[in-house]
């Protein structure tokens, strides 16, 4: 029955062998007579789209500019306005004014200069000598600028307003561009009071460079104008006073066409326009335009037409077209001349395929059998406990010894679950019905959760266990986290399985931009286990495919993992290779492409300048990547690789008022890690704060920890960004808990808030502040009592309760979503703002989502904060 089997597949390949000889000889004919059609018709469509291509892409940056500008104006319009109202708030004198602007402005690239009703006055930036440089605009040259210093109204004094571009007077003498406004200041406290005029002066050309960064196109320039052409800031490309006349100039306009464009641009809000330039070469250009904001004022980017981005085609391409027809031909030839031996192989593998599935289904009946008599063996030790207890006492001993077997056949049921959806996995790659999912997700999280997984795995066996980062990561990405995960799982508990006791894994970890929205995360999982041979390494990634059958005796496991692995990483659009040698060890090489997640909004900046940390770490790579994070806050700090050179650094902290903080590698220091820390406490005093680095927080002592002469706190390894920027505001917020100080411009008097929040510090640090404006706080440390508590609480007891969104037991999602759901009165009205971190579209949407009325990013922005209660938290 084989044989003739095998003799009617033979008949059948013989068969499908010729139909396919006769579909590519065919499809290369009409390949080659559609070719010469095809032709024509593709370059005209090509050339019309790369046209509209070149016009949206120049209407792109057009708006790019635009959208600069808005930023730009709006950010100088809000300096210019805190520091006015600021120094008017302070009653401040005129010197005094002088003195804060100057301590407020770092940025070289402006300046503001305090201008008195004589036309002189000082730049608000201290010389060395404690001086103030002086400038005078009484000159004729300036006559422009009079009206600036002396438009002063009672009405709208105050008003902030764009002066003419001018010439400064210093050595440069270059191009100003300037905002100003009004403000009442003293010469002396209780003066009299006199009308300044404070500028804000930007150079021109670094206005200019700021929205025409983009330049795609040879020629490409962009230039500021009002409605009427007056250049708010030129382009020296634009060589006239004003834009339309520079068009009517260049291009010989009739009145009707002159005033035909300007009432295109008054009428539309964006276009094109198409005239010549006024080049050294006169060209054809077109000129897109844009509103911006409620200013009456247009972004115009020029560009010449000569200089779009277009293909030049010729015979060459249908010569090129042709031999590669025939090439294929060829090809399609010798491939049938080699079908035979090919099919020969084929008929091979499938047996030895077939012969590998036999070994599997004989090593899965072992693999299954295993956790099943483990579930069937606990379950009857259970119920014999139960039945064989005669008295109260016995029976509570049963029930100790029933939850030890309940929870030994949890893990034999995941044992067995795991090997079930190794196989289903299988099944599902080879039929296509894997889906890649594409959410923003928590890398911080995926990483956490591998930490926290493998780590107590290796410990347990003895296998030393490291994250390492090479370079600085994002901590949010779109792509398929769960897959993700799955990869690293499979990689990591094979090197951790066959790594010997006293071995090493390490997964390093790495991020390289690809383009603006997408990085390449590159991972390197280590170990200096039991190795592969080559010949194994030709055919590891098949199904059901292990070294030999004593790996799977001494070993276990069912030969899936690494063909799962492969076909999620390619499914990932990702690449994946391997180097190993028998007995040394094996590095797998793994890159997946991930988008990056788009920030709903910045999240405020905390000025770390004043840390300066000191670091105890022995690896390299380690005091590398913790560099590149505390430059990244803001902050300074030194590493020490070894316990000598901490030694020595003991002494010169003693004398270094500098260092702020240390921060110790508890695996570093472990064998010692008691005595190290007693030691350092003796030399920085108990005043500065330690913070211990570990993977996980149950290895050091507790007897040293939250005491004077121990550890202030621990963070987690691998460090991320965002935790050690959290750390430091927390820290630097608990040195100034005593200084916050009754705030009189918010008051809630009688309003009672709830605050749910699982960080011990957070919490103190929150509600402070919250009583520092006369709030009644009640706080909990998780959403399960914020349900508890507000569901027992009166109708009208809580104004508003603060969600941490991230707490154990409960999250402020599932609590939200809880508390919308109670038959409490004030279940569907009380406000509920979210405190979050995640500043991110995807997160921000999700507390809509779930019935959260606003939210409030970390740390947190105290004057953000009352602002936002003061809109829910209004006299019913």
């Amino acid at each position: 029955m084989f044989k003739s089997k095998e003799k009617s597949s033979s008949i059948l390949t013989q068969r499908v062998q010729r139909i396919i000889f006769s579909i590519v000889v065919t499809l290369n004919v009409i390949l080659l007579s559609s070719v010469f059609i095809l032709y024509g018709y593709y370059v005209n469509e090509y050339r019309t789209r790369l046209l509209n291509e070149n016009l949206n892409n120049i209407s792109n940056i057009n708006h790019a500019s635009a959208s600069t500008a808005k930023l730009l104006i709006s950010s100088w319009n809000t300096k210019l306005d805190d520091i006015a109202r600021y120094v008017e708030l302070h009653d401040m004198t005129h010197d005094e004014a002088l003195q804060f602007i100057s301590d407020t402005n770092s940025i070289d690239d402006r300046y503001f200069q305090l201008i008195g009703s004589d036309y002189t006055g000082y730049i608000a930036k201290e010389n060395d000598d404690g001086t103030y440089t002086q400038v005078s605009y009484a000159k004729s040259s300036y006559s422009s600028l009079y009206k600036v210093f002396d438009d002063v109204d009672d009405d709208n004094y105050s008003d902030i307003c764009f002066a003419p571009e001018f010439t400064d007077n210093g050595e440069s003498a270059v191009k100003v561009f300037a905002i100003y406004k009004h403000l009442v200041l003293r010469d002396v406290p209780g003066g009299e009071n006199k009308v300044y005029t404070l500028l804000l002066a930007i150079k021109s050309k670094e206005v200019i460079a700021s929205f025409n960064n983009q330049i795609d196109y040879e020629g490409q320039a962009s230039v500021l104008i009002d409605s009427d052409g007056n250049y708010i800031v030129r382009n020296n490309a634009f060589d006239s006073t004003n834009f339309f006349r520079y068009l009517y100039l260049n291009n010989d306009l009739t009145l009707d066409q002159r005033n035909e464009i300007k009432t295109q641009m008054a009428s539309n809000e964006k276009g094109e326009l198409y005239y010549k330039n006024a080049g050294a070469v006169i060209e054809n250009c077109l000129f897109s335009y844009e509103k911006v904001g409620t200013n009456d004022w247009y972004c115009v980017t020029c560009v010449p037409l000569s200089s779009f981005h277009a293909s030049v085609f010729s015979a060459s391409y249908v010569n090129g077209a042709v031999c590669l027809l025939i090439t294929l031909l060829a090809v399609d030839i010798t491939w049938l001349m080699f079908l035979n031996r090919r099919l020969k192989y084929s008929a091979n593998r499938e047996a030895e395929a077939n012969k590998a599935k036999g070994t599997f289904m004989s090593r899965m009946s072992h693999e299954i059998r295993t956790p099943l008599n483990a579930l069937i063996g606990y379950n009857s030790l259970a119920i014999s406990a139960i039945s064989n207890a005669t008295n109260l006492k016995e029976h509570k001993k049963a029930e100790i010894k029933v939850a030890d077997y309940l929870t030994k056949s949890s893990i034999a049921s995941k044992h067995l679950l795991m090997i079930i959806n190794d196989v289903l996995d299988v099944s599902a790659a080879e039929s296509g019905k894997i889906k890649i999912s594409h959410d923003c997700f928590d890398f911080k999280s995926l990483i956490t959760s591998i930490t926290t997984i493998f780590h107590a795995q290796a410990r347990s066996k003895g296998v030393a266990f490291e994250i390492i980062f090479d370079t600085l990561i994002d901590e949010w990405f779109i792509g398929d986290q769960m897959r993700a995960n799955q990869i690293l799982t499979n990689l990591l508990s094979n090197a951790i399985k066959f790594t010997a006791e006293g071995g090493d894994v390490i997964l390093k970890t790495s991020q390289n931009q690809t383009d603006e929205s997408n990085v390449m995360i590159h991972f390197e999982v280590s170990d200096t286990g039991i190795g592969m041979s080559e010949e194994y390494m030709q055919h590891m990634w098949t199904p059901f495919e292990q070294a030999d059958s004593s790996i799977s005796k001494r070993f276990g496991g069912t030969g899936l993992g690494l063909s799962i692995t492969k076909s999620l990483v390619e499914l990932m659009n990702g690449s994946i290779n391997v180097e190993s040698e028998l007995g040394v060890g094996t590095t797998f090489y793994v890159d997946i492409p991930f988008e990056k997640a788009k920030s709903a909004e910045k999240i405020p900046v905390y000025n770390f300048s004043a840390v300066k940390a000191l670091i105890f770490d022995d690896d390299e790579y380690s005091c590398n990547y913790i560099t590149q994070l505390f430059v990244s806050c803001g902050a300074q700090c030194k590493t020490v690789s070894s316990i000598e050179e901490a030694k020595k650094e003991f002494l010169n902290v003693q004398n270094n008022d500098a260092v702020t903080i240390c921060f110790v590698d508890w695996f570093t220091f472990a064998k010692d890690g008691t005595d190290f820390i007693k030691q350092l406490r003796k030399v920085i005093g108990k005043e500065m704060p330690i913070v211990a680095m570990s993977y996980d927080s149950t290895e050091i002592p507790d007897e040293i920890v939250g005491v004077n002469e121990g550890i202030n706190t621990i963070i987690s390894k691998p460090l991320f960004k965002s935790s050690l920027f959290d750390l430091l505001a927390n820290i630097g917020n608990k040195d100034n808990l005593n200084k916050i100080e009754k705030n009189e411009k918010f008051s809630f008097a009688g309003k009672r808030i709830l605050l749910v929040e699982d960080n011990a510090m957070n919490t103190e640090i929150a509600k402070r502040i919250l009583e520092s404006t006369d709030f009644i706080v009640d706080n909990v440390s998780n959403g399960q009592e914020a349900l508890s508590i507000f569901e027992n609480s009166k109708e009208g007891t809580y104004s508003a309760i603060l969600m941490d969104v991230h707490m154990p037991i409960m999250d402020g999602y599932e609590a939200t979503k809880a508390i919308r759901s109670l038959s409490h009165a004030d279940a569907k009205k009380v406000p509920i703002i979210a405190m979050t971190a995640d500043a991110f579209t995807d997160n921000v949407l999700e507390t809509q989502k779930v019935g959260m009325n606003d939210y409030i990013l970390k740390p947190i922005d105290v004057q953000l904060l009352f602002e936002t209660l003061k809109k829910y938290c209004k006299d019913k």
